[in-house]
């Protein structure tokens, strides 16, 4: 399907279960699929190196 996807999801590591709902109804998934994992901390701000984090998992993902 033309056009992008975001999945949004606090489990790190894994599909979220929208994006296997999504899939399995729609038979296909979009041009490009964005898949944000989401942590929270426990202090009013992390360390700046630990804020963002950006990977490729490639096929489109």
């Amino acid at each position: 399907m033309p056009g992008t996807a975001v999945f949004v999801t606090s489990n790190i590591g894994i599909a979220p279960t929208v994006l296997l709902h999504h899939h399995k109804h729609s038979r296909g998934l979009h041009e490009k699929v964005v898949q944000l994992s989401m942590r929270t901390v426990a202090v009013p701000f992390g360390p700046a190196a630990q804020r963002l984090e950006i990977r490729d998992l490639g096929a489109g993902f």
